[in-house]
């Protein structure tokens, strides 16, 4: 319908036309060249003046709409970390956040509850230790990784190599993102050992040749974590070189009938060695690693397998510190010709044993806010807020790439500034590596560690032989796995290697 000539408008010039909008002054120069011009020509001038201009509405008043939050409230379980969780939730709030509920548990309380969280829980944070029995006990969610963040900040990419895959793989499904892990390594006394640390876990002993004499044993030459759990880890340490190799898989269990393979030669060997050693070391201190490193720092020790940690009593210590990678083996043991290979050609010369602390973050299985918990695991596993949180964590170490120039956060006073380099380069070469050794993560993982632990202290103080330990650990850990079920088991241990079904030739 359009305009007659009565709705143009009386006196109307072009001057006007700067007062009114392009809708106005298109109707109007059409009531005035109406006479000259057929309607067509106007309509298609309208239409353009329309387009291209816009014509102009009533402006009414409103109030504007307050934005409303969708955001809920998370509840976050830590394990054993009552402190850590404070502070993550200091500042996920301090980022705009809904604060977070938080709920800290024991290992003992979650061990009482069966591995299962209640059902408000919506992120755990645990140590590496428990990860088969929350799997196994249906307490993960699958992280669906195209639901998280591309952003330079999180790059999954920048994971170290071995947090990218032996210590998290589970099958092809991503049930929890690393938080780190404090890294064993040899230090010592570089003061003592110009020539550096021992290469090989035989040469322990003519280590010892090189340091001065020390009738009043004030000094010892050496010592490895052997507390609790701590002799099993110690242990595999010492062993990973002689088990894993390329293209071996089944290491403490055969993959195909789950037979525990702890009493065969190449553990037995391992282990003797390990007893000679400390039988002549002359000590019986079964310590942690933490508190091994306090030992090396107050001088006590010239070589420790250990980890640092600060202690804020000891400002600054009075000797060069040195750091290496564990000692590797010399040798491998090739089960299906029964013979020791050297290590060398095309064989990688050192496999490292990981997996003995640190720290992941998952999506509880219950969680009712599924979409903002994988939001909120994904920051706190991201590059800068992992660096800044969980650094203050003992149960962590570094576990991005871009985490390893800022090693000192972690080890805090610990080390002088030319050790943390020699420290962040260990850890580098180590994730670098194509294989390493870590114990299965399956269900019940800490019996079988107890197990093993005990019969390694067992064999050195001489209560029992070297044989007659691992064919106890092999007759228990036959229990253990029977009564949690072969075939649960044998699952678990599949994926955990990252394999599918089927016979497996290794």
């Amino acid at each position: 319908m359009f305009l007659g000539r009565n709705s143009c408008w009386e006196g109307f010039s072009i001057a006007d036309s700067a007062n009114l909008d392009p809708c106005s002054v298109g109707l109007n120069v059409w009531c005035i060249l109406e006479k000259r011009f057929s309607t067509s020509h106007f309509i298609v001038l309208l239409v353009l003046m329309i387009a291209f201009g816009g014509c102009s509405r009533p402006q009414i008043s409103q109030p504007l709409k307050s934005e409303v939050s969708t955001e809920q409230r998370l509840t976050l379980a830590f394990i054993e970390e009552a402190e850590l969780a404070e502070l993550t939730a200091r500042r996920w709030a301090s980022e705009g956040h809904l604060e977070p509920a938080i709920e800290n548990l024991s290992l003992a309380q979650l061990q009482e509850a069966g591995y299962e969280f209640a059902a408000n829980v919506d992120v755990i944070v645990f140590p590496f230790g428990i990860y088969g029995d929350l799997i196994a006990g249906g307490q993960l969610l699958e992280i669906d990784e195209r639901n998280l963040p591309a952003s330079v900040s999180f790059n999954r990419t920048n994971f170290l190599g071995q947090f990218r895959s032996n210590l998290t793989r589970y099958g092809s499904q991503t049930l929890a993102l690393p938080l780190g892990a404090p890294h064993l390594a040899l230090f010592y006394r570089a003061d003592l050992l110009p020539e550096g640390a021992p290469q090989y876990w035989s040469d322990l002993e003519a280590a010892w040749g090189e340091l001065p004499s020390n009738d009043e044993k004030t000094l010892l030459p050496w010592l490895e974590p052997l507390a609790d759990r701590w002799a099993a880890h110690s242990f595999l340490a010492r062993a990973a070189g002689a088990i894993r190799f390329r293209g071996k898989i089944s290491t403490v269990f055969d993959l195909n009938t789950l037979e525990p393979l702890i009493a065969t030669e190449p553990f037995e060997k391992v282990l003797a060695e390990m007893v000679v050693q400390h039988q002549r070391l002359g000590t019986t201190e079964f310590l942690t690693p933490a508190e091994i490193f306090a030992k090396f720092r107050a001088g006590h020790v010239a070589m420790a397998v250990a980890w640092p940690v600060d202690d804020e009593q000891v400002e600054s210590v009075p000797f060069k510190i040195g750091v290496a990678r564990l000692p590797a083996q010399v040798n491998y043991f090739e089960p299906s010709r029964q013979l020791w290979i050297p290590r060398k050609g095309s064989q990688q010369l050192q496999v490292d044993y990981l997996g003995s602390e640190g720290r992941m973050v998952a999506v509880a299985s219950n969680s009712l806010h599924a979409n903002e918990a994988i939001d909120f695991v994904a920051w706190l596993s991201s590059n800068q807020t992992g660096h800044r949180i969980m650094s203050e964590s003992r149960g962590s170490g570094p576990f991005r790439l871009g985490h390893l120039p800022l090693t000192s956060a972690w080890t805090k006073g610990a080390l002088p500034d030319e050790t943390v380099e020699q420290y962040a380069e260990v850890i580098r070469q180590v994730h670098a590596e194509e294989i390493c050794l870590t114990f299965p993560r399956v269900r019940r993982q800490g019996d079988y560690l107890e197990v093993l632990g005990q019969a390694v202290r067992d064999a050195i103080t001489g209560k029992i032989s070297e044989k007659e330990a691992l064919q106890l650990v092999r007759e228990r850990w036959g229990t253990i796995t029977t009564e949690v079920g072969i075939d649960r088991q044998k699952e678990m241990l599949r994926k955990t290697e990252g394999l599918l079904t089927g016979k497996i030739e290794d």
